[in-house]
């Protein structure tokens, strides 16, 4: 009898285990989205960013890294929902001069290479498969810079399980984040 309870147990807790690993879906979420609106909000807001879910009745996520501002005045978060999704919330334009420049800094560049974001440091990148795409050099600079960043972090966590991720950004943000998702 023992055994047959273990056994119902362990399969309930695998089928568990795999409703969670399949919880993202190829669909719109709504859910989801007013979530990540949510999360975009706490570079703007004036909680402390580890207070943020909590006053904000987003408990089921868990404040985990805020980059400093870098390259062209650019900054993302990491929060981790409760299910092990893991979130990669880019931050939009500022006021910083810097970061209009990545606007307007359209010139094309090829969409496999390496950029330079400082004397010791080249970065590697390929965000599209064709030979002959181009990317936006403002947003690709500032993609640079946070994919350099992040790219520990998300290595790290992947190699514990967290192998779900959700990448999100709002206006230049927006594109950085279209960035990652082909980068990964």
């Amino acid at each position: 009898m023992m055994k047959k309870i273990l056994l119902a147990f362990l399969i309930l807790q695998s089928q568990a285990y795999a409703q969670q690993e399949t919880r993202l879906q190829p669909k719109f979420d709504l859910q989801e989205c007013k979530e990540s609106l949510l999360l975009f909000d706490a570079f703007m807001n004036e909680v402390p960013v580890t207070e943020f879910a909590s006053k904000h009745q987003l408990t089921n996520y868990k404040f985990s890294y805020r980059s400093p501002a870098m390259g062209l005045d650019n900054m993302w978060d990491l929060w981790i929902r409760e299910d092990s999704t893991v979130f990669l919330v880019m931050r939009g334009t500022t006021g910083d001069p810097k970061s209009l420049l990545a606007d307007f800094y359209c010139a094309m560049l090829p969409a496999q290479g390496e950029i330079r974001l400082n004397n010791q440091t080249t970065f590697s990148y390929k965000v599209a498969q064709h030979p002959e795409a181009a990317i936006h050099a403002g947003f690709l600079t500032s993609f640079a810079f946070i994919a350099n960043d992040a790219q520990p972090k998300i290595d790290s966590l992947y190699n514990i399980g967290y192998s779900q991720y959700i990448v999100a950004g709002h206006s230049q943000g927006g594109a950085i984040a279209f960035l990652i998702t082909s980068w990964l």
